[in-house]
């Protein structure tokens, strides 16, 4: 089982590995701090769907949910649980 935590670290090797972004911590503001754009939020969505095998509904999407890596993690995490739900039916 993947928890939060595990989510944060693999996020934060995601940012600093495939997007080249050095993220100070997993509650650091991505947005104010012009961490994520436009550009790299369509490079995050790719990466998500293609490292954790989910899809991102993007008619879904909120912004609060991308604006810490936390966050993130809480969103990839969700999305996981859902497979799960839906796998086991």
């Amino acid at each position: 089982m993947t928890t939060t935590q595990d989510l944060d670290h693999a996020l934060v090797g995601l940012f600093e590995t495939d997007l080249n972004v050095a993220v100070p911590s997993a509650d650091t503001d991505l947005l104010e701090g012009g961490l994520l754009n436009s550009v790299t939020f369509v490079e995050l969505v790719m990466l998500l769907e293609e490292r954790f095998g989910v899809t991102v509904p993007i008619d879904d999407i909120e912004v609060e949910q991308f604006r810490t890596i936390h966050q993130i993690a809480l969103f990839v995490g969700s999305l996981l649980a859902d497979q799960r739900r839906v796998a086991a039916a």
